[in-house]
């Protein structure tokens, strides 16, 4: 589904990721993880165009993403959520929840499964999405993706700044959209989540790839190394 083949990518000159090569299937969850810095966010952005290519391939069902305007690329059936919950801040929860690029008819399939997962937004249907708190703003943004019928999805960080009950209901969406057939790329710091939602991982170190492999031959105490700290729990308790 998607192929990133030695992509070098990052802002004017800077190179930020060096030939990274990555792939997501359908139905897979995949992990890019790594601490603060490494390129995780810029690897995203790679991908919906955002940033500038210096070499390497990106391609999607075979499809070049790189002749793609970044307001195509969604078109494709590519939905992403950014680290910082970005939303039109003027408009209603219920118009941004409307922006997605599907048929009418398949937005009213999903739209009581999306406000059945998030029912506090059920209740700010009409509340400007600016007035939202931060964690409520991601829950938008989360859900404004699954709206979209996406058949890849590519989350940063999601669960940040969430309750640990929304934590496990995001997860569970994750894992839901996985078994419907879309393939999920999920940039994340903690291993615990990591570990538990994905098939395979990408660890990110200085914006290359410092190991891969599958979630049943990652060694937690190797992955512990790589990542230069203690791994939190869904609850914030050091294990």
């Amino acid at each position: 589904m998607l192929r990133l083949e030695s992509l070098s990518a990052g802002y004017g000159s800077l190179t930020v990721i060096h030939e990274l090569s990555l792939s997501v299937g359908e139905g897979e969850v995949v992990g890019l993880i790594g601490r603060n810095g490494v390129g995780k966010t810029t690897t995203l952005k790679s991908i919906m165009g955002f940033v500038n290519i210096h070499d390497g391939a990106i391609t999607f069902d075979g499809a070049d993403l790189r002749r793609q305007a970044p307001h195509d690329i969604p078109r494709r059936g590519i939905a992403y959520v950014p680290q910082d919950g970005r939303v039109f801040p003027e408009l209603t929860v219920r118009n941004n929840l409307s922006l997605s690029w599907q048929p009418r008819d398949i937005l009213e399939q999903r739209w009581a499964q999306v406000l059945e997962t998030f029912p506090s937004l059920r209740e700010r249907l009409d509340q400007s999405a600016g007035t939202l708190s931060g964690g409520e703003q991601q829950m938008l943004a989360i859900a404004r993706a699954f709206l979209a019928n996406p058949r890849l999805v590519l989350m940063d960080e999601p669960t940040e700044g969430l309750m640990p009950q929304l934590v496990e209901d995001v997860e569970d969406r994750i894992r839901g959209l996985a078994s419907e057939g879309a393939g999920v790329l999920l940039a994340e710091q903690r291993l615990d989540t990591a570990l538990a939602l994905c098939d395979r991982l990408y660890v990110m170190d200085k914006g290359r790839v410092d190991w891969s492999g599958s979630v049943d031959d990652a060694d937690r105490a190797d992955l512990e190394r790589r990542l230069g700290a203690r791994v939190q729990s869904p609850r914030g308790e050091t294990e």
